[in-house]
């Protein structure tokens, strides 16, 4: 795994079955081809409470991308850091 804070991204967006597609052949595909790591919270395994390990990938990715369609608030919390922010329509 990519540890090097210059290559490793962090996407916040809803984990709902209908966004798969965007994450897997949108965001996660030209993440990666830019030679960045894209992970998401869901995709590392782990046991516990899932805040501390958020804040901890806000703070040690080089960039966050956020997935806004649906007002989510909880992607719109983790959005408000350096990173690239998103909507299919209005947010």
């Amino acid at each position: 795994m990519i540890q090097d804070k210059n290559l490793t991204s962090f996407v916040a967006m809803p984990f709902a079955a209908e966004m798969s597609d965007l994450y897997h052949y949108g965001i996660e595909r030209a993440v990666s081809s830019s030679d960045y790591l894209c992970e998401r919270i869901d995709q590392i395994p782990s046991t516990g409470d899932v805040l501390p390990r958020i804040k901890e990938k806000i703070k040690t990715s080089r960039f966050v991308v956020a997935e806004l369609t649906g007002a989510n608030p909880n992607v719109f919390w983790k959005s408000d850091m350096h990173g690239v922010a998103m909507c299919r329509q209005s947010c």
